[in-house]
């Protein structure tokens, strides 16, 4: 087991079982084709962040909800052998634990389709833990597995408390952008950019683009994950690119998550915005590289190794 340092961060969001069949072709409309292999992990964006970031280091609260079911037994000794702290992690009698199902392709892209289930149900009392769980925390990361205002509801709470707030805005869901003021980061990936500006992001230039509509709606920091290519970002004072690092990908299925954890401990770390997005793009290059979500999430040293010897 790594030695923690002293650095909270709470995460609110959800916690799946991942169903993933791999396949070299996807099917049609009502054609059935067979696929070359399936596995089952835990996943959810939510636990797949608190995963990554207990991975590199920080003390993490999880706060969201489960099914009484066999799945949700599952997922919470799996957080547990990561180190996550489950305190504030609700089981719900009358509702099942959330699912993805997620096929991966020839050219190791995803399709995923999430069924939340117990997630989906997340309410005041995820907002009481999180209230709970922030007044040690540094930093609040959430995403749209769990009901947007409940999310939002938290990141108010913790904008009264000065912590910083990260959202990844995945899956792309239609909110009230106003509910942006209370979130300093926000870290879409190419296609959830052009779903929220309608600008197609495939280089520097059309980022900045997407990134200046995105600060438009409120939000002072954004970084728009490129894939191999890195990350771009853009804040009232700076914007730059920085570059990711060509290396054979496995699977994209846990890069943004892994990315998202790396920059809030960073952040948490007090490092400045660049460094923390150099490190956050270690950690998604490095994700890639393994198959799976929470299984992919990288550890500390290796991050460190990596950029030591790599970047």
């Amino acid at each position: 087991m790594q030695k923690k340092q002293n650095i909270c961060i709470t995460v609110i969001g959800s916690i799946n079982m991942d169903l993933v069949g791999t396949t070299n072709q996807l099917p049609r409309a009502g054609e059935t084709l067979s696929g070359t292999s399936f596995k089952m992990s835990p996943g959810g964006k939510g636990a797949n962040q608190a995963v990554g970031l207990s991975r590199l280091g920080a003390n993490v609260d999880l706060v969201g909800k489960i099914g009484g079911d066999i799945f949700g037994k599952e997922l919470i000794l799996n957080l547990r052998q990561n180190n996550v702290n489950v305190e504030h992690i609700e089981t719900s009698t009358n509702t099942e634990s959330g699912v993805a199902l997620i096929l991966l392709d020839i050219n190791k892209e995803n399709y995923i389709l999430v069924i939340p289930g117990s997630n989906g149900t997340c309410d005041k009392v995820q907002i009481e833990a999180a209230t709970k769980a922030m007044l040690n925390s540094k930093c609040l990361l959430m995403q749209f597995e769990i009901p947007p205002s409940i999310s939002f509801a938290a990141a108010e709470i913790a904008r009264s408390l000065g912590i910083t707030t990260i959202l990844d805005p995945s899956p792309c869901i239609n909110f009230d952008y106003s509910d942006l003021e209370s979130v300093d980061i926000i870290t879409p990936n190419q296609h959830e950019a052009e779903f929220y500006t309608g600008i197609r992001v495939i280089d520097k230039e059309s980022a900045s683009k997407a990134a200046k509509v995105l600060k438009n709606k409120g939000v002072p920091t954004v970084i728009i994950t490129l894939g191999s290519e890195g990350a771009f970002y853009s804040t009232v004072n700076s914007s730059g690119l920085i570059n990711g690092n060509k290396i054979n990908v496995v699977d994209t299925v846990g890069a943004g998550d892994a990315f998202n954890a790396g920059l809030a401990v960073a952040i948490s770390k007090e490092s400045t915005l660049e460094e923390a997005i150099k490190y956050a793009v270690a950690c998604g290059n490095l994700a890639v590289t393994k198959s799976g979500s929470q299984n992919a999430m990288p550890y500390k040293n290796d991050v460190s190794y990596f950029i030591n010897n790599t970047l």
